[in-house]
C-alpha cells in the first residue's frame, strides 16, 4: 500500500502518501467486510449487518468500531420506537433497531455503492476523506464488485493526504 492511517487534524483520520505517487498508480486495495443488498431498509439491515459483524475478526470488528457514526440515526432510531409504542410488531422491530443503533449508525455513515447494487463497508478505504478536488477515485474490480481498488487522479506528493 502506498498510504497510511494518520490524523489529519479537523477531518479526524485519513490516509497519507507513504512515496510520490503518479496519476492512474494503483494506490491501494480493499474488500468489504460487510455487504447488504442496496434495496435493503433499515429495518431489516441491521440484524443482518449485526450477523456480518460476528463473521469478523477481533482486529476488523475493532477497526469497524472505531469507524464514525451517522448523526441522526440514533434520534431516528428513538422517534420510530416511539411511534410504535401502540403496534406490537411495530414496536418489536423498534426495540431491534435500537439495540443494534450503533452498528447501523456506523453502517449507514461508512457505506460504499458497488457495481452489483450493494452497499458495502471497506474498513482502510471508510477512511478517505471527501474532497471538491479529489486526487484519487476507486473502481470495482472486474472480478470481484466487492474489492476496490484506489488509483491516484492526478500526481499526489508524499506526506499528502489522499481523498475521493
Amino acid at each position: 500500500m502506498s498510504a497510511v492511517v494518520q490524523n489529519i487534524g479537523e477531518a479526524g483520520r485519513g490516509l497519507v502518501a507513504l512515496k510520490d505517487i503518479k496519476v492512474g498508480e494503483l494506490i491501494a486495495r480493499d474488500t468489504s467486510v460487510i455487504a447488504i443488498p442496496a434495496n435493503v431498509n433499515v429495518w431489516e439491515a441491521g440484524e443482518e449487518i449485526v450477523r456480518q459483524l460476528k463473521k469478523m475478526s477481533s482486529t476488523e470488528k475493532e477497526e469497524f468500531y472505531n469507524l464514525t457514526g451517522k448523526d441522526g440515526i440514533h434520534q431516528l432510531c428513538d422517534e420510530l420506537m416511539e411511534d410504535a409504542s401502540g403496534d406490537t410488531k411495530s414496536h418489536s422491530k423498534a426495540q431491534k433497531l435500537i439495540k443494534n443503533r450503533n452498528d447501523i449508525s456506523i453502517f449507514f455513515n461508512n457505506d460504499i455503492a458497488t457495481d452489483d447494487s450493494f452497499r458495502c463497508v471497506f474498513l482502510y478505504f471508510s477512511l478517505l476523506n471527501h474532497s471538491c478536488e479529489p486526487n484519487s477515485f476507486w473502481t470495482g474490480s472486474v472480478k470481484n464488485p466487492r474489492q476496490l481498488e484506489l488509483r491516484a487522479a492526478k500526481d499526489i506528493e508524499e506526506g499528502e493526504e489522499v481523498t475521493v
